[in-house]
């Protein structure tokens, strides 16, 4: 006797409570006009210099070299460079058998799947600029070559480093980036702490758990999972997004010869930060010990 089995609906997709998007300041911007592309000076940064009266600013307003300091303690920026950004498409496509659902509820499935990767996407672009590199965009990421590297330490002396760079770089809060594996062994440690949806250190600064990080180091600089794994330190990280669109129908989308149908969503999507902090730290899961040999 063969089974009869009941079609019953599947759990929804959803977002990840925590990660970059979850964690990321949405900016108030009118309009659509951000899609083409967006720039804009950043509003302040630490540094050497700013004993002398803000003399530094002058290599901006004349034009001169912009440096990112791998050491803000001695070395300030000669100035600060305006931030510009091309957005980019975050994809959901998979195929469906015709015969699951109505043609509508093809679309509506496609919608919530983007819903639920598209921080995970966004944070693997953040991290590794495969899309950047691809479209040669120019847009920032962290493992991007350049990024300094600030030292090898146990789990809570990177962490530390870290915090340690933000407190001499930039003004306020800051974001910590990790794979999900480093920051339950820092909140197990009681080294962050949950307020609503965000995690946080002593200082406020937010971590970002993300499920699209892969824990590599910049360019050139080799690391091993689970046993060395990079975490990053930068400024806040605003999110824009577009409107989520359905591209394609289930008419021109179904294959007959298959009977598949490929559905797909898609939506415009900016993460960038204002580029005043940015640097690595290599964190040696073997070592629970807080010694360490950082350059800070």
């Amino acid at each position: 006797m063969t089974n009869a089995y009941q079609v019953i609906p599947a759990p929804l997709a959803s977002p990840p409570r925590q990660g970059l998007l979850a964690s990321a300041v949405r900016p108030d911007v009118a309009g659509r006009r951000w899609e083409g592309g967006i720039v804009f000076h950043p509003e302040a940064s630490l540094g050497a210099g700013l004993e002398d009266g803000g003399a530094w600013w002058d290599g901006c307003l004349s034009g001169g070299d912009v440096t990112v300091p791998d050491d803000p303690k001695t070395d300030g920026p000669t100035c600060l460079a305006d931030v510009d950004y091309l957005p980019w498409y975050v994809v959901e496509a998979q195929q469906r058998p015709a015969t699951s659902f109505g043609p509508d509820e093809y679309q509506a499935i496609a919608t919530r799947r983007l819903v639920a990767n598209e921080s995970i996407k966004a944070e693997a672009e953040f991290w590794s600029g495969t899309v950047a590199q691809a479209s040669g965009s120019g847009n920032n990421y962290l493992q991007i070559a350049g990024t300094p590297v600030l030292g090898t330490g146990s789990i809570a002396s990177a962490l530390a480093a870290a915090q340690q760079y933000l407190a001499d770089t930039i003004p306020g809060r800051g974001m910590i980036h990790a794979r999900p594996y480093v920051v339950s062994l820092w909140r197990s440690a009681h080294m962050v702490e949950q307020s609503g949806n965000l995690l946080l250190d002593v200082f406020g600064n937010i971590i970002v758990a993300g499920q699209g990080y892969d824990g590599s180091a910049p360019t050139g600089t080799a690391t091993d999972p689970f046993v060395l794994e990079a975490i990053y330190a930068t400024g806040l990280v605003q999110y824009l997004g577009g409107p989520v669109e359905n591209v394609g129908s289930y008419q021109e989308d179904l294959d007959r010869d298959t009977n598949l149908v490929t559905v797909r969503a898609e939506r415009l999507t900016a993460t960038f930060h204002d580029e005043q902090a940015q640097a690595c730290v290599l964190v040696d899961l073997t070592d629970a010990c807080p010694s360490y040999t950082l350059n800070i």
